[in-house]
């Protein structure tokens, strides 16, 4: 502050009513109106740290965006979308028909499909992480999409993915595009594949499927033939089994079971109608 022209300089105390004022008219302008309620929610969370910098610089001495608008608590929390177990075939013969030209968009929606993780580590896949000797994808514990805590850190909390026949044949035809360089899924200028890009591909094929609801799917599947939630919750990337006193005792990775389960999972696709 003490470097700026004194023109440029804000006055030391601003008027806390009509800022408010102001948040709650653009609020109600931009997000209200159009019933766009967690955005509201989002955005003036996004003020509150600003202003909180203000307070700190002491331009001013309360924060106006503390009290939440009204009409933010009807924001509806969706789950999801997904079908349902017994439209898979249909669905994947769907995404076959769709995805015949091999681009790396189209197979990393089928890796997506066969692998059970979030799109956000999916599409950060980096080929040093496959491990030959072992035949499995190990993504280090602080990828985006894990979802681990920051203090989480070290292999214990990598996430492993045993690969199978199916996904092996998948991705023999993604190195042959990409594995010159580090990218899985390489898109525009040299870095991953956007998250949305799978998202919306299954919008197009299904609006009733988005990608994150692949996990349910994933989920019904696996429990509908007979794999403990234990097991399923380990590939799906969670992590209730480290939390609470269970967390303190159990250590183990379960990784023949989790290679059993992905072994059914990635034969099971193609049975259904997944070309690879």
């Amino acid at each position: 502050e003490a470097n700026l022209p004194q023109e440029s300089q804000p006055s030391k105390i601003l008027n806390l009513d009509d800022i408010w004022l102001k948040v709650i008219a653009m609020l109600e302008s931009l997000f209200i109106s159009k019933k766009r309620y967690y955005h509201a929610k989002r955005c003036r969370g996004l003020l509150k740290q600003i202003f909180e910098y203000c307070i700190k610089l002491e331009w001013m001495e309360t924060n106006p965006a503390l009290s939440k608008h009204p009409d933010e608590d009807m924001h509806q929390v969706r789950s999801n979308s997904h079908i349902e177990w017994n439209k898979v075939p249909e669905f994947l013969s769907k995404i076959s028909s769709k995805s015949c030209d091999y681009s790396v968009a189209n197979l990393a929606v089928k890796a997506y499909l066969m692998m059970g993780i979030r799109v956000g580590a999916l599409v950060r896949l980096d080929w040093s992480w496959f491990n030959k000797e072992k035949d499995l994808w190990e993504i280090p514990a602080q990828t985006t999409g894990l979802k681990n805590l920051k203090e989480n850190t070290g292999k214990e909390f990598n996430h492993l993915i045993p690969s199978t026949p199916e996904l092996a044949e998948l991705m023999n035809k993604i190195h042959a595009i990409t594995g010159w360089q580090k990218y899985v899924f390489l898109g525009d200028k040299q870095t991953h594949l956007h998250e949305e890009t799978i998202n919306k591909f299954l919008k197009r094929i299904d609006a009733r499927q988005s990608a994150h609801g692949w996990r349910s799917v994933f989920t019904e599947g696996c429990q509908e033939n007979k794999f403990s939630w234990d097991i399923v919750q380990r590939c799906l990337g969670h992590r209730e089994h480290k939390q609470g006193t269970r967390g303190h005792y159990d250590h183990s990775i379960l990784l023949n079971q989790r290679r059993s389960l992905m072994e059914f999972w990635t034969k099971t696709l193609v049975e259904k109608g997944l070309t690879i």
